[in-house]
């Protein structure tokens, strides 16, 4: 996603120039991403048609690429101020233009506006990819991207600042996306109890009653685990995370369509099962 987000970079600065790629490729030489992964969940009781998984907003990056499954879901808001599906398709990822970006390039490249509406009651999960420039970077719209005879819209500012800005300024705006993360731990932990349950079933009989209230007060928190592999590998494969047990009671994995999940059964590896 990194690449990409770079090739990206490198495409937009084409467009606001001649030679702009080559002149400003080292603004974003420091820039870095993280990725989110969103479960988004419609209440129980829906009276309306559609209902907001994701209110209105902006993204805090350069760029943002996002996949979203099959269910759809996310809306972009027109300058007439129409909202607009931009449905699911098969291996299409979708690229927005974020608030960093806008302010770099002088407002010629507009932060677009987006929300996600529940138009099923079946859960919905997107992927995004936050391409965003470094904490201390100031954010300055160079001479060359203004014009000569235009004015630079927006002052000086440093990215970290901006950030805490709109952290702090928005406290509320996405209480929606706590509450769908909420949800989803409390699915998580039903299935770890019910798991604990079933192999204490296995251990011998009545263990489920007995020694329910040894794990009662169990609990259980998310990782989301991303593996980049050497851009020079001699070898047919390369270890992404070598020999290791979990420091837990049990273990919930997800794991893409890429596998590469391995488990050691009494001294041999067995390859794990892709997801389906």
């Amino acid at each position: 996603m990194s690449k990409l987000s770079k090739i990206i970079v490198e495409l937009v600065l084409m467009c606001l120039g001649d030679d702009f790629e080559r002149k400003f490729e080292s603004e974003f030489s420091n820039c870095h991403g993280y990725l989110r992964i969103i479960n988004y969940s419609p209440p129980e009781c829906v009276k309306e048609k559609e209902v907001e998984g994701l209110g209105m907003h902006t993204d805090m990056s350069c760029v943002t690429i996002v996949y979203q499954d099959e269910i759809g879901g996310l809306q972009v808001r027109s300058k007439e101020g129409k909202w607009m599906d931009i449905n699911p398709c098969e291996d299409t990822l979708v690229v927005n233009i974020g608030d960093l970006m806008q302010a770099w390039s002088n407002g010629k490249l507009r932060s677009s506006e987006h929300r996600v509406v529940l138009k099923r009651h079946i859960n919905r999960f997107s992927l995004a990819f936050f391409w965003c420039f470094e904490d201390d970077k100031v954010i300055f719209a160079p001479d060359e991207v203004v014009g000569e005879k235009n004015l630079r819209i927006y002052k000086p500012f440093v990215c970290a600042d901006y950030l805490k800005f709109r952290e702090s300024n928005e406290k509320g705006k996405f209480e929606k996306v706590g509450e769908i993360l909420k949800e989803y731990g409390n699915q998580m932990t039903k299935l770890s109890k019910r798991i604990v349950e079933i192999v204490l079933m296995c251990l011998k009989d009545d263990f489920e009653r007995k020694f329910e209230s040894e794990f009662s007060n169990c609990h259980g928190y998310l990782r989301i685990n991303n593996y980049t592999p050497p851009e020079c590998v001699k070898d047919k494969e390369v270890e992404g995370l070598g020999m290791h047990t979990d420091m837990s009671c049990v273990t919930i994995v997800y794991q893409e369509e890429i596998g590469g999940l391995q488990v050691r059964l009494k001294g041999r590896k067995v390859a794990g099962h892709k997801s389906m």
